[in-house]
């Protein structure tokens, strides 16, 4: 039986914003689906997902609500949707991590009195400054969403509520460039700069080495101590000492989350997507399925195991278990699948080499300065 781990629970299929690489809508077979989800699947949903609980024993698991824009939703249907799940904790004693990735765009003060009563951790994706995040992130009559997003940031400030920020690497900013937006301008301590979502069926992979190693430098040395956290670079961190790894794109660990879209659709990873229609298209309902059986799907099964089984030239890698292979949405090609390296291959190798070095030789300062101390230390002592 399968054993999953979180579900992505697409809230919708549209949006009101028109983001120009948005991978969801490269699945042209979207259009064709309910925009909102269905009462029947959300009925089918809360009793099987207490099922999979009660018959695998888990006390945790995360739901991530997307889109789309999930607050197209509405607010009576998500509370609802909340209210059914909090029902399901009490009853289970089970802990349900609820995450909202949206743009932001259309929170207001009864939003925010809803997501924060039932203890959803919000995700805003913003990718910098007006004249940066409106080179993609546009409305559909070509207009800017920069300003409307910032309302609903400046919003949740307000109200003290936490959060982060989700961008998407562009190289039109530094690493430098970008922390003195979303630090030092708009004041926020927690956020992520997303990896372009490409494979090898795309004719040109962004250059992205130069960025996040100056990302982690700038992060470990600056702003660490701070407690700002920049999710990638603390995960590259984790996965350098041994710790433990968050996200899909960095570490070696089993892409085990499912993905229940508006009709019932039980199918892999929504970020395959991008790979063209229909490729997530699946046979599985969960109007008809249990959860579990997802491993009777055949892509998800795929990708699981090229999740753990990797490339042969990832498996004489020094950074192996560091990188884990790279995402798998970046591993796919016509030819071999998901049997490839990254697309990112070698310049993820020189981000984890940089970074190592960076960690090695500042524990190596450590060390000589732990050492003059105590020496210093010992002729006081003897000098007494």
């Amino acid at each position: 039986m399968a054993r999953i781990n979180g579900i992505v629970l697409k809230l919708a299929n549209t949006c009101n914003i028109n983001c120009t690489y948005c991978y969801w809508f490269k699945d042209l077979s979207v259009y064709k689906k309910s925009k909102l989800i269905k009462d029947n699947v959300l009925s089918a949903f809360y009793q099987k997902l207490r099922n999979y609980l009660l018959k695998t024993g888990q006390n945790i698991f995360s739901i991530v609500f997307h889109g789309g824009e999930p607050l197209i939703v509405g607010k009576s249907r998500l509370e609802q949707i909340l209210f059914n799940l909090r029902q399901i904790e009490i009853d289970l004693n089970v802990k349900i991590f609820k995450v909202i990735q949206t743009n932001g765009t259309l929170l207001d003060e009864e939003w925010i009195d809803i997501l924060t009563s039932y203890d959803v951790q919000i995700g805003i994706s913003i990718d910098g400054p007006r004249n940066i995040n409106d080179l993609n992130r546009i409305d559909f009559q070509g207009h800017s969403t920069y300003e409307r997003t910032l309302r609903g940031i400046r919003l949740l400030q307000k109200r003290r509520v936490v959060f982060g920020l989700l961008a998407v690497y562009n190289s039109s900013f530094t690493a430098q460039s970008i922390c003195d937006f979303f630090i030092e301008e708009l004041r926020v301590s927690s956020f992520d700069v997303l990896l372009p979502n490409v494979n090898y069926d795309h004719a040109e992979i962004p250059y992205v080495q130069a960025f996040y190693q100056e990302l982690f430098e700038l992060w470990y040395f600056r702003y660490r101590e701070r407690g700002i956290k920049i999710k990638i670079a603390k995960n590259i961190l984790n996965a350098l000492t041994g710790q433990k790894v968050t996200m899909q794109s960095i570490g070696y660990n089993p892409e085990d989350s499912v993905m229940l879209k508006p009709d019932g659709e039980l199918e892999a990873s929504d970020s395959l997507h991008a790979i063209g229609t229909d490729f997530t298209a699946g046979k599985l309902n969960l109007l008809d399925v249990d959860l579990e059986d997802i491993d009777k799907d055949n892509l998800w099964n795929e990708i699981y195991n090229n999740s753990l089984t990797l490339n042969a030239s990832c498996q004489i890698c020094e950074f192996k278990r560091q990188c884990g292979g790279g995402h798998i949405c970046t591993r796919w090609s016509k030819e071999r699948r998901f049997d490839n390296p990254s697309v990112y291959c070698e310049q993820l190798k020189a981000i984890f080499s940089f970074a190592a070095q960076i960690i090695n030789n500042n524990e190596r300062r450590s060390d000589i300065a732990s050492y003059t101390a105590r020496e210093s230390v010992a002729k006081t002592a003897n000098l007494i």
